[in-house]
């Protein structure tokens, strides 16, 4: 069964974006605060941290998403995860560098 028939009783457009901008929410968020974690108890080399911390800064490419996903709705989402990372993680990241950012 797919992730997403777990949640919408048929094929709804509309309950299917809801719930894949809902996961590219949280995606975003858990990279975030696994990354920060890590560098926070020193688990990364140096190349980690830096490697890191480029594959989040490709967020701001906003990454192809299913199809059927407004980009103005992926955008969101992915602003969404990176601002709760930046809440939860202010001296983690240069967030300056999330060009997706206001």
């Amino acid at each position: 069964m797919d992730e997403i028939d777990q949640f919408c009783t048929s094929e709804n457009r509309m309950c299917n974006a809801f719930i894949e901008s809902d996961m590219i929410l949280h995606e975003v968020e858990y990279s975030i605060a696994s990354y920060c974690y890590l560098k926070k108890k020193k688990l990364l080399t140096p190349e980690g941290v830096t490697l890191g911390a480029e594959i989040l800064y490709d967020f701001n490419e906003l990454p192809t998403w299913p199809e059927y996903l407004d980009a103005n709705a992926i955008k969101f989402a992915t602003k969404g995860g990176i601002l709760q990372g930046r809440a939860d993680y202010p001296d983690c990241l240069d967030w300056s560098k999330f060009t997706i950012l206001p």
